[in-house]
């Protein structure tokens, strides 16, 4: 578990930490305005993605994880699926392009947020296959790659279309070189139809409904802060979520490698027990650790990476931090209800969560901008996590023990001071 931890660990460094870097390079080079261009296009073309993903990444983890055998239809039914989606989706952009501002820059992030999501099911056999060190050494070489790529259209023509050409091209590399991966290695995919494509997306319902909405923070925050306050607002919004977004990565790491081996003894209670313990421990010392960093390291952060154009967002980092820890612990709780086949509970808990963020947004946002929707999102995730804990305890999936408790409880303290100045916005 912990070799697999490690491995995965490389990888998603690697991944996120060029990511990381690529946005900053992007955020530099644009500035605030520009780079809210940028993002809000970004956010809306991966919301679209999302339709594609239908959240089937936990599902073949999950069904791979009781019948390794099945890896080869199940991934070939996967891309099927997603490839059909896909197709449609571009071809509606096509229709739509004429219509919007930056035609061009929406189908290029479109088609980049395809070509990641189509290449993340191919990570997915990796995973299941605990080929993690395979996995890690291509992820490396794709995100230098893309990092030396976007830089140099950074100084060459630093405009919204350029970066975003630069970054599709790297996700088309990854894609065949994921491929050529993992074709050289488990063989020929099993022929998939598309009716079997079709089934499983009817059998991944209820989790693509979860992944969707859950997947919707850090990205329907640029529309809703482009609609209240500006496109300003985007660019400093987001800057600060890239910073967020590299330590949130941490969770589908966690998720790949704990997901398959607790559901593996769901029907255990006791193995359950210690299992789904030592899950939110691992997810608490994430969540508390990146956010102190957050919350405490704030204007450093701010003038390393970012720069003096995006000052403001200094006082907004602690509030980053506090979010940070929130959402790892409701991520807890949903990780050990998914394993158990609460896949149906937690899609309408985060419909329930969602549906408050929205609401306490429409009260906030417009007065207090970036702010105001931070403190949306961390009042519901924390209503999350209650009602994720709440139908764990009474589904007698996992009671509530003390390790994690004051787990938790220390990280409450821990945030406290930085964000007494926080509290009135």
């Amino acid at each position: 578990m912990l070799k697999h931890l490690a491995w995965m660990g490389a990888s998603t460094f690697a991944r996120v930490g060029s990511g990381v870097l690529v946005f900053i390079v992007i955020a530099r080079a644009l500035g605030p305005d520009g780079f809210g261009h940028y993002m809000f296009w970004f956010s809306a073309t991966y919301l679209l993605s999302l339709v594609a993903n239908f959240g089937l990444g936990n599902l073949l983890l999950r069904e791979i994880g009781q019948d390794v055998s099945r890896l080869p239809s199940l991934i070939a039914q996967a891309l099927k699926a997603r490839l059909l989606i896909s197709f449609l989706l571009i071809a509606l952009a096509g229709v739509a392009a004429p219509f919007v501002e930056m035609p061009i820059l929406m189908l290029t992030l479109l088609v980049a947020s395809l070509l990641e999501m189509l290449a993340e099911t191919f990570f997915v056999a990796y995973r299941a296959k605990s080929l993690y060190s395979m996995e890690t050494r291509w992820v490396t070489a794709v995100a230098v790659m893309q990092l030396f790529a976007v830089s140099v259209a950074a100084l060459i023509s630093p405009s919204e279309n350029s970066m975003a050409i630069a970054y599709c091209l790297t996700r088309l590399v990854q894609f065949f070189v994921v491929y050529i991966g993992l074709h050289n290695t488990l063989g020929n995919l099993q022929k998939a139809s598309l009716m079997e494509g079709l089934l499983l997306l009817k059998r991944s319902k209820s989790y693509a409904i979860d992944f969707g909405l859950g997947n919707l923070f850090g990205h329907i925050d640029s529309l809703i802060l482009r609609a209240y306050v500006g496109v300003g607002a985007v660019g400093l919004y987001q800057a600060g979520m890239r910073v967020f977004q590299g330590g949130a990565q941490m969770a589908p790491i966690l998720a790949n490698v704990f997901l398959p081996s607790v559901a593996r003894v769901a029907s255990d209670k006791a193995a359950a027990q210690r299992s789904a313990e030592k899950v939110q421990l691992a997810f608490l010392a994430c969540g508390i650790s990146f956010g102190l960093v957050l919350t405490y390291g704030a204007e450093l952060i701010v003038s390393l990476l970012l720069g003096s154009g995006y000052a403001e967002l200094a006082t907004l980092l602690p509030l980053f931090g506090i979010l940070f820890f929130v959402r790892f612990f409701a991520a807890s709780w949903g990780l050990i209800l998914t394993a158990h086949g609460y896949q149906q509970f937690r899609a309408i808990s985060t419909s329930l969560h969602l549906a408050l963020a929205l609401l306490l947004a429409a009260l906030l946002v417009s007065e207090h901008g970036v702010a105001g929707w931070l403190w949306s999102v961390i009042t519901a995730n924390f209503v999350l996590a209650l009602i994720y804990m709440l139908g764990a305890v009474r589904n007698k999936v996992m009671n509530v023990s003390t390790k994690v408790s004051a787990t938790a409880v220390f990280g409450c303290v821990a945030f406290l001071p930085q964000l007494s100045g926080a509290w009135s916005f």
